[in-house]
């Protein structure tokens, strides 16, 4: 699950995907307690609910990389 493989690195794949900073620390503040793999599934969420038919494993993927998560990229290409 690709929500728990992100610990370090989900702000930085949330920028990538066009996420601002503030929507960002909304999704932190409203869901931390809930644990970091909530979180990670609400900014995913999010961007995949304000972005529809732009919301594609290939734009996911390249956020990844562009994150540094080129590993995280092909497991999901993978799939």
């Amino acid at each position: 699950d690709l929500s728990g493989n992100i610990p370090k690195e989900w702000k930085n794949v949330g920028r990538n995907l066009g996420l601002k900073d503030e929507k960002l620390c909304i999704i932190e503040t409203d869901f931390n307690k809930q644990g970091h793999q909530e979180t990670v599934y609400q900014m995913l969420r999010t961007w995949k609910n304000s972005n529809s038919s732009n919301a594609t494993f290939r734009v996911l993927g390249e956020a990844l990389y562009k994150a540094g998560r080129a590993d995280q990229q092909l497991k999901l290409y993978e799939k």
